[in-house]
């Protein structure tokens, strides 16, 4: 019984809070990441969605893209209507270039391609089929994929 005793007495559990920890941490950052609390923590998640920036559009559907162009017109004075158009012309440009050497692709990888999110691809293909039919590219969303079809009389 005294050797079970003395197996709990050299494992024991020690459990410490992880707010005592994070801001130990944060503390020593300090001077380092940042001149104050606040600036280390903010810059330590400025790294963490910058590393994570798929994870966080695939896992939340968050659009970080459409978001900083939102956040760089804003600071910028820029109507934010007119720059999402530009971001918008530019698929229209881009999938007709991207279809010359296939004829289908799964609307992911074509966002990850593309550095777009998938609803902006969406957006364009459901809003902006006619745009993309006057630049030669018929396409047809079905089952997740991105389908070429042709255009009657070419």
């Amino acid at each position: 019984m005294t050797s079970s005793r003395e197996s709990k007495e050299k494992f024991k559990r020690i459990t410490i809070s992880l707010d005592v920890v994070n801001a130990k941490i944060v503390k020593n950052l300090e001077g380092i990441k940042g001149t104050s609390r606040s600036k280390v923590i903010n810059n330590i998640i400025e790294e963490w969605v910058e590393q994570n920036a798929d994870k966080i559009m695939n896992m939340w559907n968050i659009d970080l893209i459409g978001l900083r162009k939102i956040a760089q017109t804003s600071y910028k004075g820029i109507d934010v209507d007119k720059d999402l158009k530009e971001l918008e012309k530019d698929l229209l440009t881009q999938l007709p270039k991207m279809f010359q050497g296939i004829s289908s692709i799964d609307i992911e990888d074509a966002a990850k391609f593309m550095k777009v999110h998938v609803d902006s691809i969406k957006r364009i293909v459901f809003l902006h089929n006619d745009k993309l039919k006057e630049n030669g590219l018929n396409l047809v969303y079905e089952d997740g994929k991105l389908i070429k079809e042709n255009i009657k009389g070419k």
